[in-house]
């Protein structure tokens, strides 16, 4: 009878559970925690609308990260990395997959900056 219970309460509230555990064990960032660009004026950031000028701010800063010399060279940095790990140093799928995580945080910030930088 406890046994049940507990197979029930965890079954009904296993993304709860799932998510504390989670939280606990690495940093989790949850949907509402990062930026959502609402129009090419507005955007919230977690639960915070942001200001015009602050919005303002932020896409001028992607725009001058954007066009950067640091940016081109972090970014072609990491590619070189990436690039070397998945065709030269890999000795398993796990290095592949690793440099292929590299790829795609870098794509990943290239997105996030491309939308930013298209607001208007």
């Amino acid at each position: 009878m406890i046994r049940r219970t507990i197979v029930n309460y965890i079954k009904a509230h296993k993304k709860e559970w799932f998510d504390e555990l989670l939280k606990e064990s690495f940093v989790v960032v949850d949907p509402k925690d990062v930026l959502h660009i609402v129009s090419p004026n507005s955007a919230f950031f977690g639960d915070k609308e942001l200001t015009s000028e602050e919005f303002e701010q932020i896409v001028r800063e992607a725009e001058r990260l954007k066009r950067s010399f640091l940016w081109n060279v972090i970014s072609r940095e990491l590619r070189f990395e990436a690039s070397n790990l998945i065709a030269y140093k890999s000795k398993t799928e796990e290095d592949i997959i690793g440099g292929k995580m590299m790829l795609y945080c870098i794509s990943t910030i290239e997105d996030l900056l491309d939308r930013l930088t298209n607001t208007n």
